[in-house]
């Protein structure tokens, strides 16, 4: 491969002679000389791909190298002679073993009906949730399962979402406020000087229904008035930054919070958490990353796929909410009061996401004398 896979290069036994000079028949003794990084075969240090080649030419294999030793010049005999052991074992583990006793019958290797359930299952165990939408489907999963995928379909397709124009604004803010729960997602854009600019906020207030609205002085009264209202219950994904974000906008969010990404982390201190992963292992669906740094980063999506984007991330926010707090509920009911998952979330995690943005934000503070009598 010399660019992925759309160039590739054809080694054939003239390739080889054309490229390094040697038969291809040499090849491990060349690596066991030259040594190969990329498999980690060490050959002989301080011998290059030019020496290499030169001594193979003279004397054909890693073998007569040795038994010629004292035709050779004495800078390249004391490095072929102190790494004798290791260019033995390099050429050993460049040699492709021919002789297994592989039994192979292709009518064996048919691919037959399987049972889709269980092979969920070991991936999941696995931690193979990319390869899990790639699984194939087979006769007996498409007769049984036939009604469970149209109703799939049905729930992933019973997705809508409003970008709010200046008509429905004031119909979308006034029923927003009377939601007693929200999910949120901010749009923004890192400035040079490290400040993060809020393009617009979407919310979503039910599974599969979000709304977005562009961030401006007009609509600013209108999105701090719902993060201000206590009586809404906020949802979102790494709090901290939001609330610095907000704060910086004066805007304060209050309320009784929910942080996705802690939800995650108290059921499961040590596995992934971050969003996309979440969304994969949880609901199935896969986010598609873009590098956005850079000239080649820029993405190429229309206004309208952005804000649908947006939209459903706030929708994933409130889905996956709804199956963590389940999970919590659950195993919390399994042990004691004060000393479960619950008190663990509430009273531990979010009173420390506003503490460590404040510091964060504010700094700490130092005494300076005794910093530099450690110093």
């Amino acid at each position: 491969m010399r660019r992925g896979l759309s160039d590739a290069v054809l080694y054939d036994e003239n390739k080889i002679y054309e490229r390094y000079g040697i038969s291809s028949k040499q090849l491990i003794d060349f690596k066991g000389l030259r040594g190969d990084p990329s498999d980690n075969i060490p050959g002989v240090f301080g011998i290059g791909e030019k020496t290499a080649v030169s001594l193979l030419q003279e004397f054909e294999t890693l073998e007569n190298i040795y038994k010629n030793i004292e035709k050779i010049k004495i800078s390249v005999r004391e490095k072929l002679t102190r790494d004798k052991m290791q260019a033995i074992k390099s050429k050993k583990l460049a040699t492709i073993v021919r002789n297994v006793p592989v039994e192979f019958d292709l009518e064996k290797a048919k691919i037959d009906d399987f049972d889709k359930k269980k092979l969920v299952k070991l991936f999941e165990e696995l931690n193979f949730f990319s390869l899990i939408k790639r699984i194939p489907q087979n006769k007996l999963d498409e007769s049984e399962n036939c009604s469970k995928k149209e109703k799939k379909n049905k729930s992933v397709k019973d997705f809508k979402y409003n970008f709010i124009i200046k008509e429905k604004e004031n119909d979308f803010w006034k029923d927003l406020s009377q939601k007693k729960e929200l999910s949120f997602k901010l749009e923004t854009q890192e400035r040079e000087n490290g400040h993060n600019e809020i393009l617009g906020v979407s919310f979503s207030w039910e599974s599969g229904r979000a709304g977005y609205a562009k961030y401006s002085e007009k609509t600013r009264s209108f999105i701090k008035d719902i993060f201000e209202n206590e009586k809404i219950v906020k949802i979102g994904y790494d709090l901290k930054i939001s609330i610095k974000i907000l704060f910086s906008y004066g805007i304060i969010l209050k309320g009784k919070l929910y942080d996705i990404m802690l939800l995650a982390y108290v059921l499961d201190p040590g596995a992934k958490i971050d969003f996309p992963f979440l969304v994969l292992k949880e609901l199935g669906e896969e986010i598609e990353e873009r590098n956005n740094k850079g000239q080649l980063g820029l993405e190429i999506m229309s206004f309208q796929e952005k804000i649908e984007k947006i939209c459903r991330q706030t929708d994933y926010i409130k889905k996956l909410k709804k199956i963590f707090e389940e999970k919590m509920e659950k195993i919390s009911q399994t042990q004691k009061k004060q000393k479960n998952l619950e008190t663990v979330f509430w009273e531990i995690e979010i009173p420390l996401v506003e503490i460590l943005a404040q510091m964060e934000m504010n700094g700490i503070l130092l005494n300076a004398f005794i910093f530099q009598g450690i110093s």
